[in-house]
């Protein structure tokens, strides 16, 4: 059986990369959901600026 790769996006969040497999599989949607509290928004700006930082992202899309 052949093996397929996936290539994986890294958040940047200290522990989550290798919680998830080493990333968020590249081109897949993720919704953030949750009470309000629960850290959402921190994720997401979190996830934003590492990609800027760390990995030279630009823009989103």
């Amino acid at each position: 059986m052949e093996r397929v790769e996936i290539h994986r996006v890294k958040t940047g969040i200290q522990g989550l990369d290798n919680l998830i497999q080493g990333g968020i599989p590249k081109g897949n949607v993720i919704l953030l959901t949750g009470p309000a509290g629960s850290g959402k928004t921190i994720f997401a700006l979190q996830f934003i600026v590492k990609g800027a930082e760390l990995y030279g992202e630009r823009r989103l899309c």
